[in-house]
This record gives structure tokens, sequence and C-alpha cells, in this order.
């Protein structure tokens, strides 16, 4: 039978879940199927919702490769790895740098009241979910993230074929049909008028 590790702060255990999974770049859906465990639950627990059992701590050890001692020793591991922390948070602050460093290079010797001219954009990565999804010539999708190197996020904007306006990606598949038809409609009634 499982008991549950009795924390005094069951959301540090999730923040540093979190932490390790995000460093690693392994998605929710990802350490849910290696560890055997649902989806749910693990977003429940980095969000601190659940407070997880100790096999599932096992469990979300043994993906990472934590030695096991012992469920105390695994547990505790888990809460107070300030280490994994501070790489994690250095490794964020570094793709922000790299984002800063490349808006800095895109605005270079452009004039302020030219700024809107500048093919500039930042998008949200679906993979590590950081604003650092930005241009980058050697990437196949012509967007690369700073931090995670992931090429592609629904959050891109591309160009609609009915009505020529920007949208997210995500959206375009979606609801394309829907999409399409809201925009043939709103181009039929400007004719119309």
């Amino acid at each position: 039978m499982s008991t549950y590790y009795n924390s005094y702060d069951f959301r540090l255990v999730g923040l540093q879940i979190r932490n390790f999974r995000e460093s690693r770049n392994i998605s929710q859906e990802q350490l849910a199927y290696k560890a055997g465990l649902s989806t749910g639950t693990i977003g429940k627990i980095e969000r601190g919702i659940n407070n997880p059992k100790t096999d599932t701590l096992l469990r979300i050890a043994q993906v990472y490769d934590i030695p096991i001692a012992n469920n105390k020793a695994t547990a505790d591991f888990l809460i107070t790895s300030p280490l994994m922390n501070d790489e994690y948070e250095h490794n964020v602050h570094e793709g922000y740098l790299d984002v800063a460093d490349a808006r800095k290079a895109a605005f270079l010797g452009v004039r302020p009241k030219f700024f809107e001219l500048v093919n500039w954009k930042e998008y949200i990565c679906d993979y590590c979910g950081h604003e650092t999804m930005i241009q980058n010539n050697d990437s196949t999708s012509g967007y690369r993230c700073t931090y995670c190197g992931a090429e592609d996020s629904g959050s891109i904007e591309v160009t609609c074929d009915v009505c020529g306006a920007e949208w997210p990606e995500e959206e375009m598949r979606q609801g394309a049909l829907s999409v399409v038809y809201s925009h043939r409609e709103k181009t039929i009634r400007k004719k119309g008028k």
C-alpha cells in the first residue's frame, strides 16, 4: 500500500519535479508515459495541487535516474535540490539573454521611426513555455527557441490565404475550416456592400 509523503510543503516537490523535467526538455506527456502515470497526475503534482504518494515519487525519480537509497531519501532529494533549480534558472536566463541580443541586432542602425518596419517577433515556445522563440535562418521552420532549441510553435503567426491577415498557426490548424468560412463571409460581405 502506498503512503503519502508528509511534506510540510508538497508544492515544492511539484516545483522541483517541473524544474527537473524542463531542464531535461521532457514534456509532461513523456514523463507521464515513462513513469507509468497520467498526464493529469503529473500536472497536478507540478502545480502543487496533489500531495504525491511515495511510490509516485519513486517512479518519477527512476525516470530521472536518481539513485534511490530509500523512499524518504528520494523524496528529500526531490525537495532539496537547489543545484538543479539554479541550473534551470541559469539556462532560462541565458535563453532570454540570447533573445535580447538578437533583438538588439535586429534593430541595430534602424531609426526609431522605422522600428515598426523591422520584422521582429517573439513567440512562446510550445515545448518549454518561455517567450524565447525567435527567427533563426538555420532552422527548417525559420524559428528556433533560444532555450530548448525547438523549431516549431503553434503561436507562430502565419498568413491566412483568404484574407491575408496574420493568425497563430495553431488557431489556423484547429479551426481551419471555420476560419476560412468566416473569412470568406467577411470578404463576400465587403464585396457586396
